[in-house]
């Protein structure tokens, strides 16, 4: 009995300290997806931000929101981003068009919309920043961007 009551105890201090490591972010799985975590960064994508803008098969363009945390340097980074899909060649590239400092609970600091036009950058296979455009496919289409057709 007695064993039971110090299980019973240290179950409710331990308990909430396990939900306190949560940070914003993970407190909304529905609207966040975390795509990439390591001990030292974490990212989400804001999966109400997705917006296509461009629908033109096999040519698509959707932006969306990006979440990005390191825990090192104690930063946090929102940025809109751009990805651009070729479905028939399974390529996509991808481009930032706005900066934003940020906390865990999403608030913004400085920063703002690029004014300057950056280049596409070719994302890599099964890199973390390939892996967020799919899920932002995903999230827009309801359907993978990949298909079982052999690259081009």
């Amino acid at each position: 009995m007695k064993a039971k009551k110090i299980f019973l105890i240290f179950f409710l201090i331990i308990c909430p300290l396990n939900f306190s490591f949560a940070n914003y972010f993970d407190n909304y799985p529905d609207r966040f997806l975390c795509y990439d975590s390591s001990i030292r960064f974490k990212s989400y994508l804001d999966l109400n931000s997705v917006k296509v803008i461009r629908y033109d098969p096999p040519y698509y363009a959707i932006q969306v929101d990006r979440y990005s945390f390191d825990y090192e340097l104690h930063a946090g980074l929102k940025t809109v981003n751009i990805y651009f899909y070729d479905y028939n060649s399974q390529i996509i590239s991808w481009q930032v068009i706005g900066m934003f400092e940020c906390d865990e609970n999403g608030n913004l600091g400085k920063g703002g919309m690029l004014s300057k036009s950056y280049n596409a950058v070719y994302l890599k296979d099964f890199s973390p920043g390939y892996l967020a455009a799919s899920l932002t496919f995903m999230q827009a289409y309801k359907m993978p961007f990949h298909h079982s057709s052999k690259r081009k």
